[in-house]
């Protein structure tokens, strides 16, 4: 079951072959339904102005920027899962509170290489024992 934390034999590491607004610091399909939402805040900031290696490789990099974001999203069938605190059946059984809102937060780095953007990211989850472990995304694209 994807929603299992305890279980350490679930995929780590995905790849995907076609871009998704994703929901940082979720697990996949954590939420799932016919309708969804999501909601990303994000505040960037310069974080490197110049930086020069020298040995092994010679490399300027600059104008590096930061940014710390929070998501929030949902996914639903019936709005009538907003106000109830049960799991709907599609997940299967589920001992703890149910809400079809996910709010995660994290902070990364997207540095200009030229022709596409690098971007390092790191997200927690917020859930009922705080926050989650780290996940780490690493991803090439176009696009601020």
């Amino acid at each position: 079951m994807l929603l299992d934390t305890t279980n350490e034999t679930l995929i780590h590491d995905l790849y995907f072959t076609e871009y998704a607004w994703p929901l940082r610091g979720a697990r996949f399909a954590e939420r799932f339904g016919n309708n969804t939402t999501l909601i990303n805040l994000e505040i960037r900031f310069p974080f490197i102005n110049y930086l020069a290696l020298g040995f092994p490789l010679k490399m300027i990099f600059g104008n590096i920027r930061g940014h710390a974001f929070v998501d929030v999203g949902a996914a639903w069938d019936n709005v009538s899962e907003f106000q109830s605190s049960s799991w709907p059946s599609r997940y299967g059984d589920q001992n703890n509170a149910y809400s079809p809102w996910i709010t995660t937060a994290g902070l990364g780095t997207k540095i200009n290489l030229g022709y596409f953007l690098l971007k390092i990211e790191t997200a927690w989850d917020k859930n009922k024992n705080g926050y989650s472990k780290p996940q780490w995304y690493f991803s090439l694209g176009p696009d601020w």
